[in-house]
């Protein structure tokens, strides 16, 4: 939504007209195009997990192990996974929902995405289910 607005107001304000709004409207396209292709993994899933285990947490010489994981990002020591701490699993998933050429499209859509991410990830990270 953000990109949007942004582009409706660099058209306005700036007066672009003929080719330079053709060539503006092409280039805002084929971000919208690049945008549509992320496809992110379900969130908690165990794809999505062995991500965070391998980039973020550097650990892709290892095996996944679910235990090792849990203990890493249970921050708080309690034994449950709690509302914070999923999200920041989910930060780097949606932020690549968010990119377009290497650059952070929506940063208060990334973080939308992120605490949705860790709504339906609650229930079943208390359950012990991986």
């Amino acid at each position: 939504m953000e990109r949007e607005l942004q582009f409706r107001r660099e058209i306005a304000t700036n007066n672009l007209q003929g080719e330079e709004l053709e060539a503006r409207k092409n280039k805002h396209r084929a971000e919208i195009e690049e945008l549509k292709k992320h496809k992110g993994h379900q969130p908690g899933g165990r794809q999505q997990l062995e991500e965070v285990w391998k980039d973020e947490d550097g650990l892709a010489e290892m095996d996944f192990d679910p235990h090792v994981f849990f203990s890493m990002h249970d921050v708080t020591a309690d034994g449950f996974l709690d509302v914070k701490e999923l999200e920041a699993l989910f930060w780097k998933e949606a932020a690549e929902l968010h990119t377009v050429d290497g650059v952070l499209d929506d940063m208060m859509a990334r973080e939308e995405v992120a605490i949705m991410y860790g709504s339906p990830a609650a229930p079943q990270s208390d359950l012990g289910r991986y």
